[in-house]
């Protein structure tokens, strides 16, 4: 089961990633964009991407 784990993991982790440099919210020559964790990732997602509440 770990290695499924870590694969979904990677996956989801790809996935975010993708979408942020594919919007051009993060550059692929960004440093911190390997240190990120897959919350950070996430919130940076829904801040660009969830509909504003105002």
């Amino acid at each position: 089961m770990g290695k499924h784990f870590r694969d979904g993991i990677e996956k989801l982790r790809n996935f975010y990633i993708k979408r942020l440099l594919e919007s051009g919210i993060l550059q692929s020559t960004d440093p911190k964009l390997t240190s990120l964790t897959i919350s950070e990732l996430k919130g940076i997602y829904k801040k660009a991407f969830s509909p504003d509440d105002k």
